[in-house]
């Protein structure tokens, strides 16, 4: 396996290959040290188990940085990186990563998962996902919520089962907790397959 560093030599020299001719006025990937380059590597492109990070509200990425950094967010296989980012370096890699081009819209797989994020469940008081998260053709707000569509679906699956179950809590005001809860598995499940990819 090759060292830390070498492994992020090269996970940032593959970033710079696949983004070259994009015009940006962010760094590039090799301007990051080595921790922040790791996090690149784990977020950018096609992966499969960790959330795919490119495009994603800059302000929204700083907070998940530092509450990985604080603890308000436990991710194992994270916090070795997070927690070495300081402020001004991870301010750079939260720019970096939102102006690279975002993940689409994946082909509808769950009509279940589709109307609960469209229009959510009204008889249950359940509102659609897309009021804050955006839809199709729209925007989400940023700090408080992400544009979902493109992560992988085992990763959303996991993060509803955490918000219903409080095992994360770091959303303002409870409300992701307040938006899981009465979601069955099944629902999760759909709602998981309509945004994400296998």
């Amino acid at each position: 396996m090759p060292s830390r560093p070498r492994l992020a030599t090269l996970t940032a020299a593959m970033l710079l290959a696949a983004t070259t001719g994009a015009p940006t006025a962010q760094p590039a990937a090799t301007a990051f040290p080595p921790a922040a380059a790791s996090c690149i590597g784990c977020h950018v492109g096609t992966v499969t188990a960790a959330p795919r990070l490119e495009g994603l509200p800059a302000d929204y990425l700083v907070k998940q940085l530092r509450d990985l950094r604080d603890g308000d967010r436990p991710v194992d296989a994270a916090l070795g990186a997070a927690h070495t980012l300081d402020r001004p370096v991870a301010q750079r890699l939260a720019q970096w990563l939102a102006a690279q081009p975002a993940a689409g819209w994946p082909a509808a797989a769950s009509p279940l998962g589709q109307r609960l994020y469209d229009q959510g469940d009204q008889s249950r008081g359940r509102p659609a996902c897309q009021v804050c998260h955006g839809s199709a053709a729209g925007a989400a707000h940023g700090l408080s919520a992400p544009p979902l569509q493109g992560q992988p679906a085992a990763y959303l699956a996991r993060q509803l089962h955490a918000w219903r179950e409080k095992r994360r809590t770091n959303s303002p005001d409870g409300l992701m907790n307040d938006a899981a809860q009465g979601l069955t598995d099944a629902e999760i499940d759909a709602l998981a397959r309509h945004l994400g990819r296998p």
